[in-house]
């Protein structure tokens, strides 16, 4: 795998009311790239092994995106900042790049949602 961008770019700061919205976003490469909750929310970021073809690469995407093992019981990984983190299941149905985003409520009924970085 080849590390392209860590982003650390914010999509979303707000109410739980919000969610059902899309975002989008320019990528590195000058492509608009849409997120929405039901585009990763069932993608956390550990079943994206399976995926790839090399088991080293999916701990060079743990090691560059600076994630941790989650301590809930999902056994997903999170961002330092307790986000999970999740990847956009299109990735693998064309030739874009991969999309790992974090998730999560930062307060009682507030989220974020962060583009954490670009992969190819």
């Amino acid at each position: 795998m080849f590390y392209l961008r860590k982003t650390d770019q914010l999509l979303f700061d707000g109410g739980e009311d919000e969610l059902e919205n899309e975002w989008s976003f320019v990528s590195e490469s000058g492509d608009r790239i849409s997120v929405s909750l039901n585009r990763f929310i069932d993608h956390p970021l550990h079943s994206l092994q399976e995926h790839l073809s090399e088991s080293k690469d999916f701990t060079e995407l743990i090691e560059a995106l600076n994630a941790r093992k989650s301590e809930g019981i999902s056994g997903n990984y999170c961002t330092q900042q307790g986000l999970e983190l999740f990847w956009l299941k299109e990735a693998f149905k064309t030739h874009q790049l991969l999309v790992i985003v974090s998730f999560g409520e930062v307060n009682p009924g507030r989220y974020r949602l962060v583009v954490e970085g670009e992969f190819s």
